[in-house]
């Protein structure tokens, strides 16, 4: 089950200094130009290194599950189409360093909908654990059904020592009837962003256990609701 959290400011952006408005403006820029962005380092290495280990607890203790695809109805395992873990985060931040994202994210969105005007209301979020030869193929994320994802996010949480030959890279298409593709390595902290009905994308076979947040920004009205 999927857990909403209102995009509103946070008492955690208290905690340490907000993006810069040049930023947000080139990740708007991006978006409407690309269809994705990129923000290296969105958080500190130490509170990557914190979410990491919150992750691996989970994994510890069980809270993990095999991820299936579709929804409602049509959820089903299909690890032929993707091999890795999940867990919703719950609805409020349990810790200083998911605070320290959802405010970055809150931020983030706010200023996408006044440049954008994408109506991002809230969003919905998920630890992903890849074990080794852990994959995701290519689809893209928002339902046939189901308007209400307008903007994917995947914040990494691997150790920083991640290389290239490591594996784990996100395969994006920035046109979907193009074959061109780009891969971007999972690196620790960087976080993407992508519009959920245009970039298809998947996720390369991980040669080490790779972890990350993945998110999907809504809008408060759908058609499949």
């Amino acid at each position: 089950m999927s857990h909403f959290l209102e995009v509103e400011p946070s008492s955690a952006s208290s905690l340490f200094p907000p993006l810069h408005e040049n930023l947000l403006d080139e990740v708007a820029d991006a978006l409407a130009e690309k269809g994705y962005a990129l923000l290296p380092q969105l958080l500190n290495p130490q509170d990557v290194q914190l979410l990491r280990e919150e992750a691996q607890s989970l994994r510890f203790q069980g809270a993990l599950r095999p991820a299936s695809v579709g929804r409602n109805a049509q959820r089903l395992l299909a690890q032929d189409q993707r091999k890795d873990t999940t867990c919703w985060l719950e609805e409020t931040p349990q810790t200083d360093a998911q605070k320290k994202l959802w405010a970055r994210w809150s931020q983030i969105a706010r200023a996408l909908n006044q440049k954008l005007f994408l109506g991002l209301t809230h969003f919905e979020a998920h630890w992903a654990v890849y074990p080794v030869g852990g994959f995701y193929r290519k689809h893209l994320d928002r339902f046939r059904d189901d308007d209400a994802r307008v903007l994917s996010a995947v914040f990494y949480l691997n150790p920083s020592d991640w290389k290239i030959e490591d594996g784990g890279a996100l395969r994006i298409w920035p046109e979907i009837q193009s074959a061109h593709s780009i891969d971007i390595t999972p690196e620790s902290g960087l976080l993407i962003l992508f519009l959920s009905d245009k970039i298809p994308h998947e996720v390369l076979p991980t040669h080490r256990e790779r972890y990350s947040i993945a998110a999907w920004f809504r809008r408060a009205q759908s058609i499949g609701r």
